[in-house]
């Protein structure tokens, strides 16, 4: 089993909750030996993949659009736009086409 499978299996059931289809891992996640083996560095390895650009969805109604895009670069602007940051990727408030 590998650790980026368990990591995403404790951040689903943290998110939607283990009574939930989404929620409830295929993994056993409470056996001791998957927990030991998660550590600072692979979490911040694995969020450190996940959370990039490309994969930031921001969607919003009844809001100003220039507002929504004021606050989504002041709050996700500093991510990396993909795992191979392109200066051709469509900055934030773009329209990608």
């Amino acid at each position: 089993v590998s650790l980026p499978l368990i990591v995403s299996d404790h951040t689903l059931t943290a998110a939607y909750g283990a009574n939930t289809s989404i929620g409830r891992p295929p993994l056993n996640i409470s056996d001791p030996q998957h927990i030991q083996r998660l550590s600072k560095d692979v979490l911040k390895s694995y969020v450190d993949s996940m959370l990039i650009g490309e994969r930031v969805v921001v969607a919003a109604a009844g809001v100003d659009h220039d507002e929504l895009v004021a606050l989504a670069e002041q709050h996700f602007g500093h991510l990396p736009r993909s795992a191979t940051a392109s200066s051709s990727a469509p900055a934030i408030g773009q329209p990608t086409a």
